[in-house]
């Protein structure tokens, strides 16, 4: 049997924010993108809910992905292209786990909460 990691849900890109404004001014925000991958949507459980309530944070999805170290879950936005609909919102990660999945294959775990102050539109910058 081969070993494989399904990550069938969609295209997800995580973004770093600089601000490059000069000190004094209005801050401006341009994002350099850090990664890009798929990523296979899993199911947020009952427990992981209750955890990021009780810090104040909302587990709105859970994601997996291949291993990475480059995220920061401090500093990242991510944006998904999901592949059965259109979702122009995005997300903070408020919880990164290494794992290992089904097939003992090396795999992060993102838990996201929608980010309501960013549209994934404002997102732009260079690929880095």
């Amino acid at each position: 049997q081969v070993a494989r990691m399904v990550l069938d849900s969609g295209e997800l890109t995580v973004w770093r924010g600089a601000n490059v404004s000069p000190p004094g001014g209005m801050p401006v925000q341009t994002y350099t993108q850090v990664w890009a991958g798929c990523y296979g949507l899993r199911t947020v459980g009952i427990n992981r809910w209750y955890a990021g309530q009780q810090h104040g944070d909302r587990s709105d999805l859970l994601v997996r992905i291949q291993r990475t170290y480059t995220i920061d879950p401090a500093e990242d936005k991510v944006v998904l292209s999901p592949y059965d609909h259109e979702d122009k919102g995005a997300y903070r990660i408020t919880q990164k786990q290494d794992v290992l999945d089904e097939d003992n294959l090396p795999a992060t775990d993102l838990t996201l909460e929608r980010s309501a102050g960013i549209d994934a539109g404002q997102i732009t910058g260079r690929t880095g």
